[in-house]
């Protein structure tokens, strides 16, 4: 009786049925919570951003009236004192969503939150953004983040893959690593 035949056709049998469950890996979509930590660890780092840039004004505010220098050149001594409280107020209001557009293209593939949560934004076939999709993914984040805040966010909380609104708008998911 010949044995190898069989233990070949065995092997066979084996051989396929792992390479296909090798092929159906389950996603863990990242939940509220690892989301919200992910987005307060990149807001912290935001607003540290903004409190740097805000000394760096006061302290070019100050050495210009130190220096005795605010009647000679009061225009930019103004322009100081404006932008001290304006860019701030703009990197916490944009940044976040101009820091995602840049980390999700990045080789990385995510933000420094999602690096420490360990999670990432891929499309639903499980590639990675691209540009143009990084793009609307920004895009839809400053409006519908800016205009229907809660909204975004209780979609995320009642769908089965934890999506907001432009998750599920570009067939975004944010899944574990």
């Amino acid at each position: 009786m010949d044995y190898s035949n069989q233990i070949d056709q065995q092997s066979v049998v084996n051989d396929s049925s792992v390479s296909s469950n090798f092929n159906m890996v389950s996603k863990e979509y990242a939940s509220f919570g690892k989301r919200f930590l992910a987005y307060l660890i990149d807001t912290l780092i935001l607003i540290l951003v903004a409190i740097v840039i805000f000394l760096v004004f006061m302290m070019l505010s100050l050495a210009i009236v130190a220096l005795g220098l605010d009647d000679k050149i009061s225009f930019l001594k103004s322009l100081i004192n404006s932008l001290q409280f304006i860019l701030p107020y703009f990197i916490i209001l944009f940044g976040q969503p101009v820091y995602c557009f840049i980390a999700e293209r990045s080789s990385k593939h995510k933000t420094i939150g999602k690096k420490v949560m360990k999670i990432v934004v891929k499309e639903e076939n499980g590639d990675y953004l691209n540009t143009g999709n990084a793009l609307l993914r920004f895009l839809l984040k400053v409006l519908l983040n800016n205009t229907l805040l809660l909204i975004s966010f209780i979609t995320m909380l009642v769908t089965e893959k934890k999506q907001t609104l432009y998750d599920m708008i570009l067939k975004h998911e944010v899944v574990v690593e």
